[in-house]
Formats: C-alpha cells, structure tokens, sequence
C-alpha cells in the first residue's frame, strides 16, 4: 500500500511547458516521503498509487524553506492537495 511520488522540473518551452522527471520516490510505511526542491523553480508534483492519483503544479514561491505539501488520496480519487 505504498505510493509513488513523481517529482517534475519545468523544462524548455514556450507555448507547451515540458516538465522532466527529476525523481520518483515510493513512500514509507506512514504515507510519507521527505523531498528537496528548489523553491525558484516550477515544480510539477504527481502522486501514483492503489488510492488513487492525481498531482498539482507549483510555482517559484508557491514553496517556502521547511514547508510540508499534504497529498491525501481516498476512495481511488485524489481529494486534497494542499500546503501547511
């Protein structure tokens, strides 16, 4: 009952963004995964897994040092994607 964090990078493009993968973590045993990313750059952040899927776009300074992204996946359907 793992899941797949899908971390991607704003590539080249004007009219049609490309987003490169730049990682993909599986989470621990409590739903978690710890992951680094450079707040001055768009952030593509999907996740993939039995409960569902679904992810959100994150603009440079949408995320601030320490801050913690919430993805909740229930009854196969992404309902919550959200910073604290």
């Amino acid at each position: 009952m793992f899941d797949t964090i899908v971390i991607r990078k704003q590539g080249i493009g004007y009219l049609i963004k490309t987003f490169n993968k730049v990682g993909e973590y599986i989470t621990d045993s409590t739903g978690t995964v710890n992951i680094k990313v450079d707040s001055t750059k768009i952030y593509d952040i999907s996740v993939f897994g039995l409960n569902g899927s679904g992810g959100e776009i994150y603009y440079p300074g949408n995320l601030k040092n320490g801050q913690v992204v919430n993805i909740e996946a229930i009854d196969q359907q992404i309902i919550k994607i959200g910073k604290q």
